[in-house]
């Protein structure tokens, strides 16, 4: 759909801010609740993000804009959710792990209700808020199967195409942002997590910059490159190239920035980090094809390796990925590696 130029700027305006990221500034869930109440035309907009607590899930973020809620205060909406948080089971797909339809797809009450039916929890929870007699224009912003935050927008009267497509144009702008929040909060713990999964791997293992400079290695890397005296520059070459015969080459793409790499020497022996994915198989209750996808994670490989060697879609794997998550207690891809490969 052709927005409207005064659509169109504001659209422009908001992107340009979410892509400003200051340490000492508004998070980007703050930041859009003002200007998305005038775009989209809502009676409300709320944004929220979801924290693991001591006995379940509850509030991170919670952001509440537009006019005064008819008999409902914003301290008793926040504690009302996390009441309900708080009694969601503890499954692979639920609040921080949406099922795979429901992430970075805008929805309206309708859509939404067509796809999980009336009687879902989140449908009847909105109900009971008071936000029945209200159109529903919301999306959950995710990065791989992890919620990041969550937006949605209210009104009386039906949401249209128009608005549909404003919050459509945002998701992926706001989503990188949201993402980039994230890892500067957990940049402290991932790199003692690196440190611990990278001394775990059994081959040499290296993290290279954007101009092939090499920033991390394991003991088995610093002990390669002590007796290769043209490792660094072989490595270098492997990078440029996207891997060769002696380094398997893995790209850590960063949004807005060249990527960095993770290379691995070809040809080392991986006993151990077998042993540690037949264990964690065991100890976590993997299927057969879990197993599968986990043995070729930890050797490095992209979901599109995994797709092309076990001959299953993008989706299955994510699919397997976030059931693997939830049976380790996990997060992310990085943190279930280190999880097996430390057994």
């Amino acid at each position: 759909m052709r927005l409207a130029a005064r659509d169109s700027a504001g659209l422009a305006a908001l992107i340009a801010e979410l892509g400003t990221l200051r340490l000492d500034g508004r998070g980007a869930l703050a930041l859009v609740v003002a200007p998305l109440e005038e775009l989209l035309g809502a009676a409300h907009v709320f944004a929220y993000s979801f924290v693991p607590g001591p006995t379940g899930l509850a509030l991170g973020e919670f952001h509440l804009g537009g006019a005064p809620l008819s008999g409902q205060t914003e301290t008793a909406v926040r504690r009302a959710m996390n009441a309900w948080l708080g009694a969601q089971p503890p499954t692979a797909e639920g609040p921080l792990r949406p099922a795979p339809r429901l992430r970075n797809r805008v929805f309206t009450r309708a859509g939404l209700e067509a796809l999980v039916g009336p009687d879902a929890p989140t449908v009847r929870f909105l109900a009971q808020l008071g936000f029945g007699g209200f159109d529903q224009l919301r999306v959950n912003l995710c990065d791989g199967p992890l919620l990041l935050g969550h937006v949605g927008a209210l009104r009386s009267a039906p949401f249209e195409l128009r608005q549909r497509t404003l919050l459509a144009r945002l998701v992926q702008p706001l989503r990188r942002r949201l993402a980039a929040e994230r890892a500067l909060r957990e940049a402290p713990g991932l790199r003692g997590g690196l440190d611990l999964a990278f001394d775990a791997l059994p081959a040499p293992a290296f993290l290279l910059g954007p101009d092939g400079a090499i920033h991390h290695a394991n003991a088995a890397g610093q002990a390669h490159l002590a007796a290769e005296p043209e490792a660094r520059r072989r490595l270098l070459e492997a990078s440029r190239c996207g891997g060769d015969e002696r380094f398997r080459v893995t790209p850590l793409p960063t949004p807005g920035a060249p990527p960095w790499h993770f290379a691995v020497r070809r040809g080392e022996t991986t006993v151990s980090a077998t042993g540690a994915v037949v264990r964690a198989g065991r100890a976590y209750g993997l299927t057969a094809r879990q197993v599968d996808v986990l043995r070729l994670l930890v050797c490095g490989h992209t979901n599109a390796a995994i797709s092309g060697e076990l001959g299953i879609s993008a989706r299955t794997i994510e699919v397997h990925l976030s059931a693997m998550f939830a049976k380790a207690g996990v997060d992310s891809r990085s943190a279930l590696v280190a999880r097996v490969l430390s057994r």
